[in-house]
């Protein structure tokens, strides 16, 4: 008789062979069996029945297949070799579609797309049929997703954390020149790139009480009972750096409830109310962004928070426990980072683990969360640094209610004993906002919790240390840093825009996709004619391609020799799309008040994409604004041929790798001192498109890497902004500023309100647009709109100057690509790594 014990163990080495020896070949043919294998054996269809659907399923998860295989034979995401590992927290990770991305960084494209031409399959046609994942909205997501890929090309281990939305924010469809929000199902049908990994969920405790004990040495033990349970399953997808160099993972929650039904009460007859608390459970991951106009949003959005939050912190802390038993290590092993406020309770959910769980002092498990946490901050407006009623985390969180109180607390102590008696500053730097409603400030937990805080751009930074964090920075000197955004060049050009890629390639050779700092080296080719026309055939071909895609998605031809300027991105009334279709209404009455000008005119197609928030009054009505001007430039066949407007529904990451190639010209024309950073400003410039823009975010440093004179640069900034915001001298209750003067100096522009405002764009319903016109004028322009406008206007004159003559805009546009080498995500991780993370590249 053998041992069993040796009996295991050679099962166990069998198992381990054959498990090494069962690897996917990557040749062609190798490529081609596992595709077919897949739609055989995996989806169980035969060709002869197969849609398209099902050929993208079998090819997907004959990627996914490689991915899988690559990840448990480097065993990333979490180093197991004394690597510390970057756990990157954000609410948004909008990845796009991942198919040929994914072949890009695994270098098998081409050999993908030979193995399966002779099937008469088409990897392009494929990838058309994936459903875009759901699972942002922005730039903050594009951002992390853009991050997770530089991660893994720099070889940094790293799990991205988020929410496994069930349905995205919404799926946009304009009807009658009106947003309406349908249902995003991302998910219909199964997803071939994650992983479920149910053995990993995490119980998630809500409400409740604490109830306050002694431990036997006497010390204050609380205990948090009587909660209601929530189960976080992931999901994981997996994360290829370039050239297959590193692979981690995201991964994302999905909210289950602990229990499927409650029995009794389904015996009873009440069938409804027995899957009430399995709906009311399963709800947290439904949707991303729930309306947070109600009580009952606002207790969902805060819900979703705790829950992807408490289920990382637990995941991340497990994973650390297996590989080291002294938790004092944990700063050297593990680097959280919080993308935004959203994630802001990871700080007292770490905080509450590592003393109520684990047993450790207060000041020691506070230094620990302090040198773990980093927080990037990415927005100055007040309204977005989320706060919660105290109130609704006594009901929902009240041992975390204890927690940052008790924060507060020590912090405010610390503060008192630097400046004793100085009230103002501990109620300016107090976690609670002083009140009735005592708001929990979540960016002042953010910041008391981190070791490092971050904005995106220079000028953002600047900001965040003058303007909405000054006594902070006095108070922690040094926390305090700048590490401007930028874009992974595999997903902006060499997946997007393929024609400059290979041009790119041939004058550069292959490395820029990886050092984009090489780009540089394009600036003597700006003064050579036959590199110039180069450029302008890859744009020309570009526009082309995406005016048959506007034909398909609006009805609307547009021409390849107009000058397309472009202005996608969320919706908000400081992005300033409202000044952009001023601009296009200005410039389509001028077409018809001026013949001469209506025959030497550059031109031009006006094209808009995204998404207003539904709850956003004023920016759905901007849109259907938009709109409105559409309809009837499109519609006057005087000058079609000189102005199109087009609105392009449901913006999203593959839309905007068709229309940022194909764009002449970028407006980033933001009110100075509001936009932290932008990133589709960097997308654009690299793509060769000019930008028109205010010296806001990074369009700063954009202006100062491509050249001032290849850039169009109008407005007012960030400070002239500000002393405009200041009361008058002799009349403290109105502002310096006064939109009624520019009106009075500029009578088109008050002529060009005054039809907004007359019902001409919604004979239906005449006073459609006049609040749009009050905001305004009589409401005292907020945004500067009107004080921009004169500057705008002759900025876009500009532009047209340039444009007639294609040489010097050619030039200008080389010089845009040429300038943009530090805009690369791989340079913006390098930062953290080096400033925030305390990582070396391996």
């Amino acid at each position: 008789m053998h041992h069993p014990a040796a009996r295991a163990d050679r099962e166990r080495e069998l198992l381990t062979r054959l498990w090494h020896e069962s690897h996917r070949r990557t040749d062609v043919e190798g490529l081609r069996r596992a595709f077919v294998e897949n739609l055989r054996f995996r989806l169980g269809v035969k060709p002869q029945y197969a849609t398209q659907r099902d050929y993208y399923a079998a090819l997907a998860y004959t990627v996914r297949d490689l991915l899988v295989e690559r990840l448990q034979e480097a065993d990333r995401g979490f180093a197991r070799n004394g690597e510390k590992t970057v756990c990157y927290l954000s609410m948004e990770f909008l990845i796009g579609r991942l198919l040929i991305n994914n072949l890009l960084n695994l270098g098998l494209l081409p050999a993908m797309e030979e193995a399966l031409r002779p099937l008469g399959v088409s990897v392009t046609e494929l990838s058309e049929v994936e459903p875009e994942a759901g699972l942002g909205n922005g730039g903050l997501g594009r951002l992390a997703a853009c991050f997770l890929d530089s991660l893994a090309t720099l070889g940094f281990p790293a799990v991205g954390y988020g929410i496994r939305y069930e349905h995205g924010m919404f799926r946009q469809e304009i009807v009658e020149g009106r947003q309406v929000e349908r249902l995003d199902h991302w998910l219909r049908f199964p997803n071939p790139w994650e992983i479920p990994r149910p053995h990993a969920s995490v119980k998630v405790e809500f409400g409740g009480k604490v109830v306050e004990m002694l431990d036997a040495d006497g010390s204050f033990r609380p205990r948090w009972t009587g909660t209601r349970a929530v189960i976080g399953v992931p999901f994981d997808t997996g994360v290829v750096g370039y050239d297959g160099r590193t692979f981690n993972f995201l991964r994302l929650w999905s909210a289950k409830a602990a229990s499927e039904l409650d029995l009794a009460r389904f015996n009873l007859g009440d069938y409804v109310g027995a899957a009430e608390s399995k709906s009311l459970s399963e709800s947290i991951s439904k949707i991303l962004y729930p309306n947070d106009d109600t009580a009952h949003g606002r207790e969902l959005r805060l819900a979703q928070e705790y829950f992807f939050v408490s289920c990382s912190v637990h995941d991340f802390l497990r994973r650390f426990r297996e590989r080291h038993d002294d938790l004092l290590k944990l700063p050297d092993q593990i680097a959280m980072q919080l993308n935004d406020t959203h994630p802001a309770l990871a700080v007292a959910e770490l905080q509450r683990l590592l003393v109520d769980e684990h047993r450790l002092p207060w000041d020691t498990a506070f230094d620990l969360v302090v040198r773990t946490t980093g927080y990037t901050n990415h927005t100055l407006l007040p309204e977005a640094l989320e706060k919660w009623p105290a109130a609704m985390f006594e009901k929902n969180l009240p041992r975390h209610l204890q927690i940052i109180r008790e924060i507060d607390r020590r912090f405010l102590g610390a503060v008192e004993l630097a400046h004793p008696g100085d009230q103002r500053l501990k109620d300016a730097v107090s976690v609670f906002e002083p009140g009735p409603a005592e708001n929990v400030r979540m960016a002042h937990l953010a910041v008391i919790g981190a070791h490092k805080v971050n904005g995106v751009s220079a000028l953002h930074s600047e900001l965040l240390r003058k303007r909405l964090f000054p006594e902070f920075d006095a108070l922690k000197p040094g926390v305090f840093c700048n590490v401007t955004n930028g874009v992974t060049p595999r997903l902006w050009i060499l997946k997007a825009n393929p024609p400059l890629a290979a041009l790119l390639d041939r004058e550069l050779g292959e490395e820029w996709v990886t050092r984009l700092d090489r780009l540089e080296r394009l600036r003597p080719r700006a003064e050579d004619p036959a590199f110039r026309a180069e450029l302008r055939a890859v744009k020309r071909r570009n526009k082309t391609a995406c005016i048959e895609y506007i034909r398909k998605e609006t009805g609307i031809a547009l021409s390849p020799d107009m000058l397309f300027a472009v202005q996608v991105k969320r919706l908000h009334e400081y992005k300033r799309q409202f000044l952009n279709a001023l601009g296009v209404l200005a410039r389509y009455r001028k077409l018809k008040s001026d013949p001469a000008y209506r025959a030497s005119a550059v031109p031009r197609a006006a094209i808009f994409a995204g998404k207003a928030a539904p709850g956003y009054f004023t920016a759905k009505l901007i849109i259907r604004f938009i709109c409105r001007v559409a309809d009837m430039v499109n519609a006057d066949p005087e000058t079609k041929d000189k102005l199109a407007v087009v609105f392009l529904p449901n913006y999203g990451v593959s839309m905007a790798e068709r229309l940022i190639p194909a764009a002449d010209l970028s407006e980033q024309i933001s009110t100075a001192g509001c936009e932290a950073s932008g990133t589709g400003n960097m997308k654009f410039s690299m793509n060769g498109a000019l930008t028109i823009g205010t010296l806001d975010g990074a369009n700063i440093e954009i202006r100062d890497a491509v050249g001032h004179e290849n850039f169009f640069l109008f407005g007012k900034t960030a400070e002239e902004i500000a002393a405009l915001s200041l009361p008058r001298e002799d009349d403290p209750v109105r502002r310096r500023y006064d939109p009624q003067d520019v009106l009075a100096a500029r009578p088109d522009i008050a002529a060009l309100l005054d039809q907004v405002a007359s019902g001409e764009l919604s004979p239906e319903e005449p006073e459609a647009f006049r609040s749009l016109v009050q905001g305004l004028t009589s409401l005292g322009d907020r945004w500067f709109v009107l004080a921009d406008m004169p500057e705008y206007l002759a900025a876009q004159d500009r532009v047209d100057a340039l444009y007639r003559d294609q040489e010097a805009w050619s030039r200008a546009a080389v010089l845009n690509v040429a300038g943009m080498g530090m805009f690369s995500s791989d340079r913006s991780i390098t930062e953290y790594a080096r400033t925030i993370w305390g990582l070396r590249p391996s």
